[in-house]
């Protein structure tokens, strides 16, 4: 095995510092004098200077609250059939209308009996009056004339 796959096997041990003091130096070496393997392990140092960086950094707050609803609104749409329709929604116009015609009906019945009534007061205060005025209840006068 050649010590360019030897540093690729080991890079990550090897940028910690992590390896036997003897393969230490013999990839120290080997990186000094190849130029391949020092651009890979200049690369690799950065990208792992990118995510202790970035690890260090604060998260904003409530990020994580607001990734958790958005993940509960998905798994809740997903599991929902694209025309969802439920009785109730289907019979609540119908229900409303309903009521509404009842109560025009009642209406209409309680104005026509109110009606019906008024009529007969009307009539009960024109013969009291005809009878106050000495006026024959048989009288087909609407018009009462009143003379000095």
């Amino acid at each position: 095995m050649s010590d360019c796959d030897t540093l690729r096997e080991n890079l990550f041990a090897y940028s910690e510092n992590e390896l036997e003091p003897s393969l230490k130096e013999q990839l120290d070496r080997h990186v000094a004098g190849c130029g391949a393997c020092s651009a890979l392990v200049q690369q690799f140092n950065s990208m792992l200077g990118t995510i202790k960086t970035q690890s260090e950094a604060e998260p904003r707050p409530f990020a994580e609250t607001r990734l958790q609803q958005r993940i509960e609104n998905y798994l809740e749409s997903a599991g929902k059939p694209l025309f969802s329709f439920s009785v109730r929604t289907l019979l609540q116009p119908a229900v409303i209308s309903m009521g509404l015609m009842v109560a025009l009906a009642i209406g209409i019945l309680i104005g026509n009996g109110k009606a019906g009534k008024h009529a007969s007061l009307t009539s009960a205060t024109d013969l009291e009056m005809r009878h106050d005025l000495n006026i024959p209840e048989n009288s087909n006068d609407d018009l009462i004339n009143f003379t000095e």
